[in-house]
């Protein structure tokens, strides 16, 4: 029974710590922050000297210093110790792995956040940072394309930017992507799923200066006439003729994306290659993927009686680049050959995901809302929670889609032909600042 009491007492006083401890926590988070870093900075301080190769009088110490910062570290560490220092830059060996330090400015610096996502580059290759800001927003708008879900998703990021500061650097990326929905949305001619207006809106835009062009649709078997959004491109509806096929015009629009994104990556691989490991093996293992899609190209245009030559010679440019691949890459090389061209067919997905989401918010308004507004009165109320329930799923999904297929391009069919990663992150030896990069 004593024991108990004991127990139970001591107890007591556990929960009155633990609660104490708690408020602490919380009242006191900066100062406990700040303090933990400063004791583990004085921790590598303490440990640094075992780093270093010393004797009584001396000590060598090696390290990495961004090329940008080395005039300055001289200075600095010249000045402090009254020029009793001697500085050696050696030579880097091949296989050394150099430590990366990205070095990007905004917008840029926050597509780093995509690439380190998949690796960081090796100090001897490009950093495709720059890259995907080029084309990661461009996939993106493709996709997605409608002037309203991008006005509503870009004001939702700037939110959540303030909200959470924390999401800041994908925040931009999505406000960027958003803006390029917005652009995209003038390019279809779509706002919230709708491409057009019926006469009586259309008539009383035009009152106010803003004259849309009449249009005469069928649907259901019933002709309408509408007032139709000006557009550069009709995604839905617009085709184009390759040969004797007829295909939507956007889905051609994303393999010729797809045969230009991935030929790029191409040449930038050719570059890093030959950096690496010289011209020859630059041009064995990069370039003799451009002689075979002119060996598949000349094929196809010499069997269309597009071109008046021998119908050998396609296929004999096409032997040759089997064997040059073969020189550079192997076997790997051969069985790859397939996957250069459906990894082009496989850009298809940017007019895809795209079409989807169309024909999801066309259900919304035309299905499931469009009835209740005719019925007028009471039930615009529900047509309103309908709208606003389907367009949030949907761009919900618009965001979610296009950002998954657009890494996914990026990651699989692009960098595959240029990118290795395996970067060390450069990590200095200093104080960081709280909230600091």
């Amino acid at each position: 029974k004593n024991l108990e009491t004991q127990i139970s007492k001591k107890r007591s006083e556990y929960q009155k710590v633990t609660k104490k401890i708690m408020e602490m926590t919380q009242t006191k988070t900066k100062f406990l922050i700040k303090n933990e870093r400063i004791l583990e900075e004085e921790v590598k301080k303490a440990e640094l000297s075992l780093d270093f190769a010393h004797t009584q009088k001396s000590f060598i110490a090696t390290g990495f210093v961004p090329t940008t910062k080395v005039s300055k570290v001289k200075e600095q560490l010249t000045s402090t110790t009254k020029g009793a220092i001697v500085f050696e830059e050696p030579e880097l060996a091949k296989k050394e792995a150099v430590p990366v330090k990205l070095n990007n400015k905004e917008p840029i610096q926050s597509f780093e956040a995509l690439v380190k996502l998949y690796e960081l580059p090796k100090a001897n290759e490009a950093d495709p940072s720059f890259l995907i800001f080029l084309t990661f927003p461009l996939f993106f708008g493709i996709m997605l394309g409608d002037i309203g879900y991008g006005l509503i998703t870009l004001f939702l990021f700037m939110w959540i930017k303030k909200k959470w500061p924390v999401t800041k650097q994908f925040m931009h990326i999505f406000m960027i992507a958003s803006i390029f929905t917005i652009l995209f949305g003038g390019v279809f001619g779509e706002v919230l799923g709708y491409e057009h207006v019926s006469v009586e809106t259309g008539e009383k835009l035009c009152n106010v200066g803003i004259c849309l062009h009449k249009e005469v649709i069928e649907s259901h078997g019933h002709e309408y006439v509408v007032y139709d959004f000006p557009r550069l491109l009709n995604r839905v509806h617009g085709t184009m003729k390759i040969g004797d096929f007829e295909i939507l015009s956007i889905l051609a629009i994303g393999i010729m994306i797809g045969f230009v994104h991935i030929n790029l990556g191409l040449l930038i691989g050719f570059f890093n290659m030959w950096k690496a490991h010289g011209f020859m093996h630059a041009f064995l293992e990069k370039l003799s993927w451009y002689i075979m899609q002119a060996g598949v190209f000349i094929t196809i245009l010499t069997l269309t009686k597009t071109l008046p030559l021998r119908v050998w010679v396609g296929p004999i440019i096409f032997g040759v680049s089997c064997v040059l691949l073969y020189l550079g890459e192997g076997p790997k090389g051969i069985i790859e050959i397939p996957a250069i061209f459906s990894n082009m067919l496989s850009y298809v997905r940017l007019g895809a995901v795209g079409l989807a989401s169309v024909g999801l918010a066309v259900v919304v308004n035309e299905n499931l809302a469009k009835p209740f507004i005719e019925l007028g009165g009471f039930y615009l109320i529900p047509a309103i929670l309908v709208m606003i329930i389907g367009h949030t799923v949907n761009i919900g999904l618009g965001v979610l889609g296009p950002f998954l297929h657009g890494i996914r391009l990026h990651y699989v069919e692009y960098f595959s032909k240029f990118f290795t990663g395996g970067g060390k992150p450069f990590k200095p030896f200093g104080l960081e600042t709280i909230g600091g990069r």
